[in-house]
């Protein structure tokens, strides 16, 4: 599968199921826990599999890929032909997991893929509506053998979100699990919805406002209860710190940022009009949205403009590690 090994990604590239190496840029990190520290950014071009020996499942067109901590599950998502595929052996074999969906009642294609980072076997889909639209989220708990639908159509439309699913991500465990969607208007209107208690809970607005084009729970959630989103509205991208109150299902936005993904001024980074294509965001396996020092996240910005690329920001301070390059998008990053 020519991919990313990454959490889940959003691109819209029309690839084969092969190896799940290619494609990457890989940030470079030590093993220790300093590993917060920046050190030295190397980028090296990661040529492609070729066509000879390495096409395992046909079709596939993979969109989004999912991969469990336990370095063997992945989940991978095929847009135009309706498939979810997952391998429990790093890839060597698939299974189309989309039967189980539908028949659980989940209208596909799906859009996009998330799994729990501490737990290969909780994984969430975003599905169609019955307009086809990507305003639904299957849950399972069991690797895809069944499917619980989470009604997240319904919320939006009692919220008056007329947005679909741009970005999709699965806490830590904390006792339970959280499960956060972001939606996207293409205008700026959409917000930010959390189901508490997976399996148990239903699905609570935020009281965000931006498109949102990525979303992801601190890996400390546990202790720092922080989610961190990637949003766009007419004014501009910019990175913004949730503090989530977890029995209230709540989140309180106004104690850090928002800070706009730029290091060329106020107003200099792409917005909803430009427009944004997308963004994707990674957090150190030590981010604390409790610690100014150990706040730091990578984010990468996909956009007809000069101010794309990849960014480090430490707390409010942003690095523009690498510009996306002439004719060359940046699609997603893994950390």
């Amino acid at each position: 599968m020519t991919g990313r090994v990454a959490k889940h990604s959003r691109n819209g590239l029309g690839l084969g199921l092969t190896l799940v190496l290619v494609l990457s840029l890989c940030l470079a990190i030590a093993a220790e826990p300093a590993s917060a520290h920046p050190g030295t950014m190397r980028w090296t071009v990661v040529d492609t599999p070729n066509s000879t020996g390495n096409v395992i499942v046909s079709p596939s067109e993979i969109n989004a890929i999912a991969i469990g901590c336990d370095g063997r599950t992945f989940y991978a998502v095929d847009i135009p032909n309706s498939r979810v595929y997952k391998s429990t052996d790093s890839s060597i074999s698939w299974v189309d997991l989309a039967s189980n969906l539908t028949g659980a009642g989940a209208v596909l294609p799906a859009w996009d893929v998330a799994v729990a980072p501490d737990n290969p076997s909780l994984v969430a889909v975003v599905t169609s509506n019955a307009a086809g639209r990507p305003r639904e989220v299957f849950v399972s708990n069991n690797e895809g053998a069944k499917w619980q639908n989470t009604n997240l159509d319904a919320a939006l439309t009692a919220n008056g979100d007329a947005g679909f699913v741009g970005a999709i991500d699965i806490s830590v465990n904390y006792g339970s699990y959280d499960i956060a969607v972001g939606s996207r208007t293409g205008a700026g209107g959409g917000d930010v919805y959390v189901l508490k208690a997976v399996g148990h809970g239903t699905w609570a607005a935020q009281g965000f406002t931006g498109d949102i084009l990525a979303a992801e729970f601190s890996p400390t959630y546990a202790t720092d209860c922080s989610l961190v989103t990637i949003s766009a509205d007419a004014s501009g991208t910019y990175v913004n710190l949730g503090i989530h109150d977890i029995p209230a299902n709540t989140t309180n936005w106004g104690t850090w940022g928002p800070v706009e993904v730029t290091t060329a001024g106020p107003g200099s980074s792409p917005n909803t009009s430009t427009p944004i294509l997308t963004a994707d965001l990674e957090l150190p396996f030590d981010f604390s949205g409790q610690a100014p020092s150990l706040r730091r996240c990578y984010i990468s910005t996909d956009a007809p403009t000069i101010n794309a690329g990849i960014y480090r920001f430490d707390d409010t301070v942003g690095y523009w590690l690498m510009p996306a390059a002439t004719n060359k998008r940046i699609s997603s990053i893994a950390y």
